[in-house]
């Protein structure tokens, strides 16, 4: 019985002692190794990406830029766990510091990342928001996903709605439970103030990474660390 008792997890130790393997610890054989360059933007216009000097450097297996994903089958290259707004690397624009402009495969991770020093970029910076009060005003005058009513929608249980007066809101739920008013009028006390809280996050104990591996039979076997793995193969195959 362990009603009323403190049991451990069964992996604890073996956790906090490295005697479990997270996937950044494997490799698998002629392995190639990934790395990403990204954007020192918070926003910002992709006038040029210029990859033919990465894509001749000797142990470069393949380097991914907007060039490789626009128009291929007619099929815009976008992904995401609910709505489509995602891209595996920029297209147009870049929206955050450290969004991904392209990506290098190497045979190593120094080839690798002397590839990202030879991709030549040029960006067009254009007016950010910084501030997440200002960006879900009414009509703001900076909005971050002008094709966000266009983008697909997964299947999903919940119906997120999108309201075209607030562009820069990725999801508006709203949520009634009652008479509001009439609890207000009842009530003997109102109270109204503001209240913020710190950031939380948990904190995994392994990094983020990835590694995948086509089988001979043709399908493809993901190693990944998240906490939900049918997104991630959700996403693979849409």
């Amino acid at each position: 019985m362990a009603i009323g008792q403190s049991v451990p997890m069964v992996d604890s130790f073996a956790r906090v002692t490295g005697g479990i393997d997270y996937v950044l610890n494997y490799e698998l054989p002629r392995m190639l190794h990934a790395r990403i360059l990204r954007s020192p933007y918070p926003h910002a216009r992709l006038v040029k990406i210029e990859t033919s000097k990465a894509e001749r450097l000797r142990g470069v297996a393949a380097v991914l830029s907007r060039k490789d994903l626009v128009g291929q089958n007619q099929i815009e290259p976008y992904f995401g766990q609910v709505i489509r707004d995602q891209n595996p690397v920029a297209l147009d624009k870049v929206r955050f510091v450290g969004d991904a402009v392209a990506a290098v495969a190497a045979e190593d991770e120094t080839i690798a990342a002397e590839a990202l020093d030879l991709i030549e970029v040029e960006y067009e910076e254009i007016p950010a928001v910084f501030d997440p009060e200002e960006a879900i005003k009414p009509n703001p005058s900076v909005v971050v996903h002008p094709e966000y009513p266009k983008y697909g929608r997964l299947p999903f249980r919940i119906q997120f709605l999108n309201k075209p007066e607030l562009p820069n809101v990725y999801a508006y739920r709203p949520i009634v439970r009652g008479d509001v008013e009439k609890g207000f009028e009842e009530a003997d006390l109102v109270m109204e103030n503001r209240f913020s809280t710190g950031r939380i996050h948990h904190s995994a104990l392994e990094s983020l990474s990835a590694m995948a591996r086509f089988e001979p039979d043709g399908s493809l076997t993901v190693w990944t660390a998240l906490t939900m793995p049918f997104f991630t193969r959700s996403a693979l195959c849409s």
